[in-house]
């Protein structure tokens, strides 16, 4: 969704002449009330079927709150989370670049080193390397995580996507651009979606709520020092 949301939005920018983000905006609005409907469903659905377990867990909840935070403080330091929360905190990094950063670049003016492309060029773009995204997360990542192991062929693309990350600033052509951007695309997300299962290996089965919701805080603050850094990185 984050490869095929900018695209829909290249390709409806400007159709209304006079508000040319009107009508992405809406589809966003649209795609967010839509989630927030279904998320609501499924909630209401879950209540339905589990009250007397979801009270007495509010109640556990309440009555272990100080207990909770020393385990929490603990966790932040039992080996290898701390390890796995700096991978989570570097793929945050590298997914602002590759969902905001590039969109900028691909869209700036040629004197600034961009291609100069537009809105719906920009969304093309991007929607090819989503396409690519769902063969590759269909097929390939599966086999060949379970082929080679989850640790192995997360160094893979992790050096891929640390390759392709540094050529695609240098790229002649779009095609050249759009496959590096891809196969760069393919490998951080990978990356990421194995860096999740690293969060719950290394985590005992009680804590791995508690260990998911670190790793997220930390991935987060990748996001929100992404752009803070690409001012030093011109």
């Amino acid at each position: 969704m984050q490869l095929i949301g900018p695209a829909v939005g290249g390709w409806t920018y400007g159709l209304v002449e006079d508000f040319p983000a009107l009508l992405p905006s809406l589809v966003g609005c649209a795609l967010s009330i839509l989630a927030l409907v279904l998320f609501s469903g499924v909630h209401q659905t879950f209540s339905q079927e589990h009250p007397v377990e979801e009270k007495a867990e509010a109640a556990e909840a309440a009555e272990g709150a100080e207990a909770s935070l020393a385990k929490s403080k603990s966790l932040l330091f039992q080996w290898p989370l701390p390890l796995v929360f700096l991978m989570r905190f570097a793929g945050g990094c590298a997914s602002y670049t590759m969902y905001e950063a590039v969109p900028l670049w691909l869209i700036s003016d040629t004197d600034l080193g961009g291609f100069g492309m537009t809105e719906k060029t920009v969304g093309s773009f991007l929607c090819r390397s989503g396409l690519w995204n769902i063969i590759y997360f269909t097929w390939i990542l599966p086999w060949c995580s379970k082929r080679f192991g989850s640790r192995c062929y997360s160094i893979v693309t992790s050096t891929i996507a640390t390759v392709t990350a540094c050529i695609l600033p240098f790229s002649i052509n779009i095609p050249s651009a759009n496959v590096l951007h891809l196969i760069w695309a393919s490998a951080l997300v990978s990356n990421n979606v194995l860096n999740a299962a690293f969060t719950n290996n290394a985590a005992p089965p009680e804590d791995r709520l508690l260990a998911n919701g670190f790793a997220v805080t930390a991935e987060t603050i990748g996001k929100a020092i992404g752009p803070v850094d690409s001012r030093y990185f011109k």
